[in-house]
C-alpha cells in the first residue's frame, strides 16, 4: 500500500529551530520494514503543492501527523484539499496534538480515524481496516465516528517495545536541511534514544501522552543512526530530544562508552547535548560524559521557589541544582537550566527567588519561557475546573486559543514585569557569552545567520524573517525601557554569579 505521510507547516514557528520531523520518519521507516511504500510530504520544506504531490505519488492512504497546535491551520487546509481532489482517499491522523482533541478532527471530516499516542502498530492495523481486512473496533488506541456520528474510543494499546522498531531511514528526508548551529558542533542534528519520563510534573504533557513511563530504544540502533548521520549527511553533533536522557547510570555509562567507541571509529569526536534530571549524577558521571563528547546539558530547573516547585511536583531540593551546575562547570560541560516564569498563582516574591537562583547558577545559556497552559496537563485541568480557562470547543477555536497563550498571564505578577524579566534573560543569552563577550557575539551572529540560511526556500520564510526582527526589537525594548522593573527584580548584569542573596527563604512574607 502506498502511504503518504504529511507533516503540516509550522507557520510562524519556524524560528523555534530546524527540528526534523522524528515522528513521521519513525512511522515511514516502520512501514517500509513491513513492506509498505511510504513517502513523507514535509510541508515546512517541500515546495510542491498538495495536488502535485498526489499526482506524483498516487497514494492509497494519507497519514497526517499533528504534533503541535501551531500546525492546525495548515493541517485543516491540507486535509480539505485532499478531500476535494480525492474524496475516496482515506485520511488517518495522529500525533500529540491529535491525541488531545480527536473529536474536533473527526467532526470536521478531516480524517476518518485518529490514533491516540504512539502510532506504529496502530497505523499498521488501520491499513488493514482501510483495505477491508479488519474491523475498526478491533484496533486499539483509535477514535472514529459511528454510523450515528458519535465518537467511538477503543481501549488504549500497551506501549510497544522500542527495540522492535527499525533504524530510522534518513533517506526519506534531506537531513542537511535540519542542521542546528552550536559553536562546538555547527552541524548538529536531533535524534532520540528514549520516550517518556517517570516524572509527574503538572505542567508537562508526559502524563497524558506517555503515561509517565520511560522506554529506551535499542542502544546499538541509536549508535548506528548516529554513524549514518555522520557519514552520509556530515553531522558533527547530536541533540538528544528525549524528555529524559538515560533513566539509570548503567545505561548512561554504556552510552558514553559506545559514543566514545564511535568517535574512535570515525576518527573524530562526536559531540552531543542531552537533558537529564537534577540531583542524581555525581562529578565522576559528568566527567565521563564530557570525555564522551557531551558539551551541553539541560536541566529542568523550572523555578527557584520551593513553593512553586512543590505545586509543579518537581520533587528535588534547590541546592541540588547548584551542585549539578558546579559539577558540570568543573567537567567542562555547558549548562542550560530550563525555567518557567508566570506559573499559575506565582507571586512577585517567588519570581524574584527564581531570578536570584539563575544569578547564583550563572549557567552557560538560559531557556526562560512564560507559562503556557498545555491541554492534557494536570495544571491545565485544574485551571479548567476552577474557571481559569475556557477550553476550546473545535479546531478553529483551539488554534485561536493557542495563538493567545503567549499573552495570557495566570500568575499574580503584572504582564509587563513578566515580559521584562523574560527578555532580560533573552538579552543575556544572546549577547553576553560567559567565556568571552566578543566571541559570544560572534557565535550568536553565526547561529542567527545559519538559521536564516536553513529557512531559505521554506514556506513562510518572509514571516520567519519578520518574526525574528520583531523578536529582536521587542527584546531590546523590554531590556532598556523599564529600569524601575529591573531594579525591583535586581536585573543587572553585575548580578550574574553573585551568591550572597540573603532573602531567598523569606521573600514570600513581603
Amino acid at each position: 500500500m502506498r502511504v503518504l505521510l504529511i507533516y503540516p507547516n509550522m507557520r510562524l514557528y519556524l524560528g523555534s529551530g530546524n527540528m526534523p520531523p522524528i515522528a513521521p520518519l519513525s512511522l515511514a521507516s516502520f512501514l517500509r520494514r513491513e513492506g509498505q511504500e511510504a513517502r513523507i510530504y514535509e510541508r515546512n520544506i517541500d515546495r510542491k503543492s498538495v495536488a502535485r504531490t498526489l499526482i506524483d505519488f498516487k497514494p492509497d492512504v494519507i497519514v497526517c501527523t499533528l504534533l503541535f497546535a501551531q500546525q492546525i491551520r495548515d493541517m485543516r487546509a491540507v486535509c480539505r484539499k485532499v478531500r476535494a481532489l480525492r474524496p475516496d482517499l482515506p485520511i488517518l491522523c495522529g500525533g500529540l496534538a491529535a491525541s488531545l482533541f480527536p473529536e474536533f478532527i473527526l467532526r470536521e471530516g478531516l480524517a476518518d480515524y485518529v490514533g491516540i499516542g504512539e502510532g506504529e502498530y496502530t497505523l499498521l492495523e488501520l491499513l488493514e481496516v482501510v483495505d477491508g481486512r479488519r474491523d475498526p473496533s478491533t484496533v486499539r488506541s483509535i477514535v472514529y465516528l459511528d454510523a450515528d456520528g458519535g465518537p467511538v474510543r477503543t481501549p488504549l494499546r500497551p506501549f510497544a517495545d522500542l527495540s522492535d522498531f527499525p533504524e530510522t531511514d534518513f533517506s526519506l528526508l534531506p537531513m542537511d536541511k535540519y542542521f542546528a548551529f552550536y559553536p562546538q558542533a555547527p552541524r548538529t542534528l536531533a535524534i532520540y534514544a528514549s520516550k517518556g519520563c517517570p516524572g509527574h510534573c503538572t505542567f508537562c504533557f508526559n502524563a497524558a501522552y506517555n503515561r509517565c513511563q520511560y522506554r529506551a530504544r535499542g542502544r546499538q540502533t541509536v549508535i548506528r543512526e548516529m554513524e549514518t548521520l555522520v557519514t552520509d549527511w556530515g553531522a558533527d553533533g547530536f541533540l538528544f530530544i528525549d524528555e529524559l536522557w538515560c533513566a539509570d547510570k548503567r545505561e548512561l555509562h554504556a552510552y558514553c562508552e559506545d559514543i566514545t567507541a564511535l568517535s574512535d571509529k570515525l576518527g573524530r569526536q562526536v559531540r552531543w547535548i542531552c537533558e537529564t534530571r537534577i540531583g542524581w549524577l555525581d562529578p565522576a558521571d559528568f566527567r565521563r560524559m564530557a570525555d564522551a563528547g557531551c558539551f551541553l546539558i539541560a536541566f529542568g530547573l523550572e523555578s527557584g521557589s520551593p513553593e512553586v516547585l512543590g505545586r509543579m511536583q518537581k520533587g528535588y531540593p534547590l541546592d541540588k541544582i547548584e551542585t549539578d551546575i558546579d559539577n558540570c562547570k568543573k567537567a567542562g560541560i555547558g549548562t542550560i537550566p530550563l525555567t518557567i516564569f508566570g506559573f499559575p498563582g506565582e507571586t512577585p516574591a517567588q519570581i524574584k527567588q527564581t531570578v536570584h537562583t539563575l544569578f547564583r547558577l550563572n549557567p552557560t545559556y538560559y531557556s526562560t519561557l512564560l507559562y503556557i497552559a498545555v491541554p492534557g496537563t494536570a495544571e491545565y485541568d485544574r485551571l479548567v475546573l476552577t474557571g481559569g480557562i475556557a477550553p476550546p470547543t473545535d479546531l478553529a477555536s483551539w488554534a485561536a486559543w493557542d495563538d493567545r497563550q503567549d499573552s495570557v498571564n495566570y500568575s499574580a505578577v503584572p504582564d509587563r514585569e513578566l515580559k521584562v524579566i523574560n527578555h532580560f534573560f533573552y538579552w543575556r543569552m544572546l549577547f553576553q557569552d560567559r567565556r568571552d563577550r566578543k566571541t559570544g557575539r560572534v557565535d550568536y551572529i553565526k547561529m542567527a545567520l545559519q538559521r536564516v540560511v536553513c529557512n531559505i526556500g521554506r514556506k513562510g520564510f518572509i514571516e520567519f524573517c519578520l518574526r525574528q526582527a520583531r523578536f529582536a526589537l521587542r527584546t531590546a525594548w523590554y531590556y532598556f525601557m523599564y529600569p524601575g522593573i529591573r531594579r525591583k527584580y535586581d536585573l543587572h548584569p553585575r548580578s550574574f554569579g553573585r551568591k550572597d542573596w540573603d532573602d531567598l527563604q523569606h521573600l514570600d512574607k513581603e
